[in-house]
């Protein structure tokens, strides 16, 4: 566990010992609490904001996962694609830190990813093998997915499980936030500590940290979800980061009307971050400034009743002028037609992870 509630306000120095000391824990351990990183009161609506939409016709996608947990993807809209939730630099520090298994993008067979394994474990079964590389053979990490896992009451647990096998540790990373308040009883994480690098300790951590907190764990490591003996449901919003290839057992594209649409919307838009926040962790660019910097002019955003942020002619906000129309326009209407509307076709997600049959790595091998 690593205390983060200050991490805001914290100055440069501060910021690199709370991100080497996460870095330390999650490399060590396979995965890293950031106690109170987010602000509770922006956590605390959420919840209810996901059973809402459970309830509506805005879901993009529900499918039922192990023992009755229910994954839904979700729209690209507020408050599921603000920067604080899904675009923390602290975050896509640990992501661009910890994602450098580049196994995926070079070997590209069973044969060949089981042999690099090999060697991996010859080698002393070293993260470091992969983190302390040179940067030019590191891989670059990009988004891979984001859905909330909803857990019923009177929920059995799952067994334990790797959410990949090849290419290893070090290839893909989950990143947890809970909008349900964790307890042992409601189905929290089990985590099995050094099982990314292959150790067993016997014995398990559940964890159950208070809200605000964010959960980021290497895929290779032993996990479950345990069972939720409460009468309430447990969700978490849940965001995937892999090494640049497809690396998941189930296709975006088939989740329903437009789900690839607004997958590739979160893809964009984090990925853009993802790239300055690479720049600056390894190749010593100037930390990015907050995307929300830009935005300086108040007033009401120029969408006025179909406003994304919700907001419209009701209130003033922190506007930015659109190059292209004029407008002056909030951040969720600037980022919906940035990444929504009108994407880059020159992005790998414009037609899919590497075109219409996509390489899913060997995840289920």
């Amino acid at each position: 566990v690593v205390a983060c509630a200050h991490w805001r306000g914290a100055s440069a120095e501060e910021r690199q010992r709370i991100a080497d000391e996460a870095f330390g824990k999650l490399s060590s351990l396979g995965y890293v609490v950031l106690e109170r990183l987010l602000p509770e009161e922006w956590i605390a609506p959420l919840e209810e904001e996901h059973e809402r939409l459970l309830q509506g016709t805005e879901v993009v996608s529900l499918e039922c996962l192990r023992e009755h947990r229910q994954q839904t993807a979700m729209p690209f809209e507020a408050p599921w694609n603000e920067d604080w939730l899904v675009a923390n630099d602290l975050v896509l520090e640990m992501v661009v830190r910890h994602i450098c298994n580049n196994d995926a993008l070079t070997c590209k067979t069973n044969a060949d990813q089981a042999w690099a394994f090999f060697e991996w474990v010859a080698g002393g079964v070293r993260t470091g093998q992969y983190t302390e590389a040179p940067m030019a053979e590191r891989a670059s990490p990009c988004f891979g997915a984001i859905d909330v896992i909803r857990t019923p009451p009177h929920t059995m647990p799952q067994l334990r499980h790797r959410d990949t096998n090849l290419p290893g540790v070090c290839s893909s990373l989950t990143i947890t936030v809970p909008l349900t308040t964790l307890t042992p009883e409601n189905g929290p994480i089990g985590f099995v500590p050094r099982t990314h690098v292959l150790e067993t300790p016997g014995m398990e951590v559940l964890a159950c940290p208070p809200p605000g907190s964010v959960i980021i764990y290497d895929s290779f490591a032993e996990h479950r979800g345990t069972e939720n003996r409460s009468s309430r449901p447990r969700s978490v919003l849940s965001l995937t980061y892999d090494p640049g290839v497809w690396m998941r057992s189930f296709n975006p594209s088939h989740g329903g009307p437009r789900a690839w649409e607004h997958h590739s919307a979160f893809q964009r838009k984090i990925d853009h971050r993802l790239r300055k926040v690479e720049a600056a962790v390894r190749h010593g660019a100037r930390c990015p400034e907050p995307e929300s910097a830009g935005f300086q002019h108040e007033g009401c955003c120029a969408a006025g009743a179909s406003c994304r942020g919700g907001r419209g002619a009701a209130e003033a906000v922190a506007l930015a002028q659109d190059p292209q129309s004029g407008q002056w326009c909030c951040q969720a209407c600037w980022d919906y037609r940035r990444y929504y509307e009108t994407p880059d076709p020159s992005h790998r997600s414009a037609v899919g992870p590497r075109g219409s049959e996509p390489y899913m790595g060997l995840a289920s091998w």
